[in-house]
């Protein structure tokens, strides 16, 4: 009590420079808040103008790319006319000369004299056959299931042959055509069976192709319980696909 009575009689005794204190203080705080309020408003007045600039410059990308795309469109549009009209003009020329439009299976476009038109359909058709049975005959040998792992490439032979038979009667065994003599053949289209197939085995396919695309349309090679590298394989398959397109290559 006595202490707080002690300071009151000095504050009163002091006034003068208590109040000063006092002013100072508060002219500090002031002084703070003040800076601290005009560095808020000046951290707001950036930000706006921050993001004003990139509304801008978004609405100015915008704008850019959707004047490209309209311009992208009318030059699709104008090159599609020409391309349209240069169309007609080419196929009146070709009427005028008194020729045909020809369509194959693959949608390529001829045009030929009525003689050739009729010698394109009956190829063209005659390749939709083609294409049918061999495709019939991958499915075939894909679902076969040999009986147990035989140890020679004969027995392989023999039960693809059996399976076989029962769908496509006019299958032949070991048919020879020229040097050429396929394990077994349907219609134009031979079968090469490789089973136990090992490395070695795999070295033989690329010559078995060189021979047998003189005489055949296709070539399926079947190869029975895979003994091989899978690195050589997939060297030798991808050469095979490469170079003869027509051979077919399965493994069981």
């Amino acid at each position: 009590m006595i202490i707080v009575i002690v300071i009151v009689l000095w504050i009163i005794e002091n006034w003068i420079i208590v109040l000063s204190g006092i002013i100072i203080i508060g002219a500090i705080i002031g002084v703070y808040y003040f800076i601290k309020f005009q560095k808020e408003k000046q951290r707001k007045e950036e930000k706006n103008k921050l993001n004003t600039e990139r509304r801008r410059l978004w609405d100015q990308e915008t704008a850019e790319r959707e004047k490209f795309e309209a311009e992208q469109k009318r030059l699709r549009e104008q090159e599609q006319i020409t391309l349209t009209a240069e169309r007609e003009k080419f196929e009146v020329e070709q009427k005028e000369k008194g020729l045909i439009k020809f369509l194959d299976r693959d949608n390529n476009e001829k045009w030929g004299t009525p003689e050739e038109i009729e010698k394109w359909k009956k190829d063209d058709e005659e390749s939709k056959i083609k294409d049918l049975l061999i495709n019939r005959i991958v499915q075939s040998i894909k679902k076969f299931q040999p009986a147990r792992k035989w140890p020679d490439e004969d027995s392989y032979h023999k039960e693809l042959l059996g399976y076989l038979k029962g769908e496509y009667p006019d299958i032949k065994y070991e048919f020879q055509i020229g040097s050429s003599r396929p394990d077994l053949v349907i219609g134009n289209i031979a079968i090469e069976i490789k089973g136990p197939t090992d490395d070695d085995a795999l070295n033989t396919l690329t010559t078995k192709c060189l021979k047998y695309s003189h005489h055949f349309d296709h070539l399926i090679m079947v190869l029975f319980d895979p003994q091989f590298s899978e690195r050589h394989f997939k060297e030798v398959k991808s050469g095979i696909h490469h170079y003869f397109p027509h051979v077919v290559i399965i493994r069981k």
